[in-house]
């Protein structure tokens, strides 16, 4: 395997491994269905609590899956218009489909 592939095998395996915390997938799956929504509204959504919220998005930042804007107090979260966010977002599609539910 060429050192191209291997980068690209340890991406598609640092997405899974984002995808594989429960709280994460969640959280991906509210935030995908909303243009922008705060830590607040995603806790109270899935009642979590805001520090847990908040750690978990601070990955998926910094992984360019969920992007943010601050807006005085508060801060909204999307998701990001990176491949990784797009990939992320259609595998947890797929998921649903293959379970009768949609996101």
């Amino acid at each position: 395997m060429n050192k191209a592939s291997r980068t690209l095998a340890q991406q598609k395996a640092e997405l899974f491994a984002l995808l594989s915390c429960t709280s994460r997938l969640r959280i991906l799956e509210v935030i995908g269905t909303k243009k922008k929504i705060t830590v607040q509204d995603i806790a109270e959504l899935l009642q979590m609590s805001h520090s847990a919220v908040s750690h978990q998005l601070g990955i998926l930042v910094a992984h360019d899956i969920v992007t943010y804007i601050k807006a005085g107090r508060y801060t909204s979260y999307s998701l990001a218009k990176t491949s990784q966010a797009k990939v992320a977002f259609k595998v947890i599609k797929v998921w649903y489909e293959k379970s009768g539910r949609k996101v």
